[in-house]
């Protein structure tokens, strides 16, 4: 086939693509102090907030609560989707890990990741 000369009608006008992740912004110190300091254990419906919430960065965080890269797979394949997955990471954290698997040390590993959002539906 031929291919028509290009005509002015025809000019493709850019759009922003739909992957393009807005700037994450940080949480103000304010909202992240008492929530450093939290020893509170994290609740079923917490936990199902969070994963809601948990971006790309989640292997990160599975990562700094010392999950084996094999476990962050095992977790990949066991779920049918990403807040599946997430929840399953949380959860299984906080079995293992009990009365150390804190609202502080899950900011902690959320903010070392920037997983911002999922840190900004906890209260401390």
């Amino acid at each position: 086939t031929s291919q028509q000369p290009f005509t002015p009608q025809q000019q493709i006008t850019k759009q922003p693509s739909k992957n393009v992740k807005p700037e994450k912004v940080m949480p103000d110190r304010a909202f992240l102090e008492p929530l450093y300091v939290s020893e509170k254990m994290l609740s079923d419906s917490e936990l199902d907030l969070i994963s809601k919430n948990l971006g790309c960065g989640w292997r990160d965080v599975g990562t700094r609560m010392l999950f084996k890269p094999a476990q962050l797979d095992q977790f990949q394949r066991d779920s049918s989707s990403h807040t599946n997955l997430c929840y399953r990471m949380l959860f299984r954290w906080r079995q293992w890990k009990a009365e150390r698997a804190t609202k502080g040390r899950l900011t902690k590993y959320l903010m070392l990741a920037e997983e911002f959002d999922a840190l900004r539906v906890l209260e401390p």
